[in-house]
């Protein structure tokens, strides 16, 4: 939909998606306790970055760009809360892409719904406050995704805004095409998973009134090439992964609810999307949040890769499927004015146009910010919210152990929540921890791992005997 000129928005809606993003997310962001691999990502970005080189040699090289930008931020505040807010501004920068991206398939209201959608989704909470790179994957997917629209929309395959800028509406495929092919780059070393995006890509390609197969090919296949010999370097980590199992039907319903707390809801508003909403942005919506998690289930039938942060990135495509009913365009191209009395003022029919807008813009945001409510609460629990109580755990050991008592980790790579070093989960900042690790041979540092290397079982046996 093209607003009058006089009442074009500007940018002021990419803002309200993001800062309505921010406030949501950052509530409660100090309270959960961190879990595991929050701890493994102060961890490993807090080593000098010799020592970091050499852990991804054996382990976490997936997460090498997501570390070196943790470092980064650890130089400047060395705290979890700080890795966190990289991931509570992500999300933000997400939902404000994504009224981006409705504004470029002609429709302003589709996009602020959609970015105000991701901000009221538990998910987001859930994500956008966790130290490790998955807020980071939705928002370079999300990019991508921007990227793709605006170059199927340069030979005006799709209606070109009213309000984009000259430099945009000017701009040569080519250009626009290479600028998706970097922010595909930037998805797959962000997270390698979250390349299966471009499934949904493909579809919406394939729907474009002139397919751009070709020049899609030819981007995605530039950008594989590019990545290609991190990919490779990556599966020979594929271990890493190795404790996850089969996936059931269960498992893929419940990944697929876990946007909005909840699947009834949220499927029937798809359902009158897919009706009468915005017809690009429900194939694009839809493609780009069921196919990933999907083919990542089907893939993991053979080789189990099933979790749902791994599909993280679909959510901001979710969020976009629901929000392509806030068009009232097929409501008035069906024949509506004409059912309207005769004679109306044409101030009245425009304010009743803006009042339809409204609703179809506050209804599903504020229905499923109330249905979602409970899981924010649960994501926000100060001991269950990430499903692992660290602090709990080492204010209890902290609190209780005395002189001369020793801890034993089984399996050895627990010890994590009681690595020595600056001490980021606040549990108590200012306790000692007088249990001495007793299976510890060598240290995280020095074993080039992150969680050290344990003693062998015979040296384990004499160093266990008279121990309490």
């Amino acid at each position: 939909m093209s607003l009058p000129a006089r009442s074009r928005p500007g940018r002021l809606p990419e803002f309200t998606a993001a800062a309505v993003t921010i406030a949501i997310t950052s509530t409660g962001v100090t309270t959960v306790s961190p879990w595991r691999d929050e701890l493994a990502t102060r961890l490993a970005a807090g080593r000098d970055l010799t020592d970091l080189w050499a852990l991804v040699r054996t382990v976490d090289l997936v997460h090498l760009p997501y570390y070196l930008l943790a470092h980064t931020v650890l130089s400047v505040n060395d705290s979890i809360t700080a890795l966190r807010a990289v991931s509570v501004l992500a999300m933000a920068v997400t939902a404000s892409v994504l009224v981006a991206i409705g504004r470029r398939l002609g429709s302003v209201p589709v996009g602020l719904t959609a970015g105000l959608l991701l901000a009221v989704a538990p998910l987001t909470s859930r994500y956008g406050q966790e130290a490790r790179p998955y807020a980071l994957a939705a928002l370079v997917a999300t990019v991508a995704a921007w990227r793709l629209v605006i170059a199927t929309s340069t030979s005006r395959d799709l209606p070109e805004p009213t309000d984009a800028p000259p430099d945009q509406r000017r701009q040569t495929p080519a250009p626009a095409w290479a600028w998706y092919a970097a922010a595909v780059v930037a998805t797959g070393a962000v997270n390698v998973l979250a390349l299966l995006v471009l499934a949904g890509h493909v579809v919406f390609v394939l729907a474009a009134r002139r397919p751009h197969l070709r020049a899609w090919f030819t981007a995605t296949g530039t950008a594989t090439a590019i990545l290609v010999p991190f990919l490779l370097a990556t599966s020979r980590q594929s271990g890493q992964v190795g404790w996850l199992t089969r996936p059931d039907p269960d498992d893929l319903g419940n990944v697929l609810s876990a946007p909005f707390g909840g699947l009834l809801l949220p499927a029937m508003f798809l359902v009158a999307a897919a009706a009468v909403g915005h017809r690009p942005a429900v194939i694009l919506g839809v493609a780009w949040g069921l196919l990933p998690p999907v083919l990542l289930w089907l893939v993991s039938q053979a080789h189990p890769m099933f979790d749902g942060r791994y599909t993280v990135a679909a959510l901001p495509g979710t969020a976009l499927a629901i929000a392509a009913l806030a068009s009232p365009e097929p409501l008035f191209t069906s024949g509506l004015p004409a059912r309207l009395p005769s004679g109306l003022p044409a101030r009245l029919t425009t304010r009743l146009r803006g009042g339809i807008t409204a609703l179809l813009v506050i209804v599903p945001v504020a229905t499923l910010a109330v249905h979602g409510w409970p899981a924010q609460c649960g994501y926000r629990d100060p001991a269950s919210g990430h499903a692992e109580d660290v602090r709990g755990l080492t204010r209890t050991i902290t609190s209780e152990a005395r002189p001369g008592d020793a801890v034993l980790f089984v399996p050895y790579h627990l010890r994590i929540v009681l690595l020595p070093g600056p001490y980021a989960t606040s549990a108590d900042p200012d306790a000692t921890h007088t249990a001495a690790d007793v299976a510890l041979g060598r240290g995280p540092a020095e074993s080039a791992t992150l969680t050290g290397v344990d003693v062998p079982a015979s040296e384990l046996t004499a160093r266990l005997a008279g121990q309490e």
